[in-house]
């Protein structure tokens, strides 16, 4: 019915930048989330979550409170847009985070600390294009909610993206 969307995305991060004062993991890392999507009509439901891989990095002693670890992480998103012009366009928001999923001695306890819980808003905008309307483009802009660690002052982006059916239940092929 083209109502609802769903999405596995798997990633494999390389290593980028340096573990010292947390200018990059170091070490190579992965990501698994699903997305989903569902179109009421008259507004649009979408939502992610996912867990990140990666190496356990530390700076003063976070288990004692006085420092930062990082380790594995639970990453979510949820966000509402209202269509219009057939579906063309819509405008909404969503509202995105992250979370510690570990406790150890290393990193400290990471599970819904202010520290390892940073969460931002944003507001964006989206058009579809091409022949199917298949292709789609849009621009946005938010700032942080709770100032964990990696939380932007501001955030500014843009979006781009296609899609396609990968089983067609309903072909749409012309008689013989």
């Amino acid at each position: 019915d083209e109502k609802g969307a769903i999405a596995g995305h798997a990633a494999l991060l390389p290593p980028s930048g340096g573990n010292v004062n947390f200018g990059g993991d170091g070490s190579t890392s992965g990501l698994f989330l699903v997305h989903g999507e569902y179109d009421f009509n008259f507004f649009i439901l979408t939502a992610n979550t996912g867990i990140h891989f990666r190496p356990r990095n530390s700076i003063n002693t976070p288990r004692l409170d006085n420092g930062l670890g990082i380790g594995n992480e639970w990453r979510w998103a949820v966000g509402g847009f209202i269509p219009f012009k057939a579906g063309k366009y819509r405008i909404g928001g969503t509202l995105f985070g992250q979370t510690g999923i570990e406790s150890d001695d290393v990193i400290g306890d990471t599970v819904f600390k202010k520290r390892n819980t940073p969460m931002e808003w944003n507001v964006e905008g989206r058009m579809r294009f091409g022949e199917k309307d298949q292709f789609w483009a849009g621009a946005g802009g938010g700032t942080l909610i709770n100032n964990g660690y990696g939380a932007p002052d501001v955030r500014v982006l843009l979006l781009a993206g296609v899609y396609t059916n990968i089983f067609d239940t309903d072909p749409k092929s012309p008689d013989r």
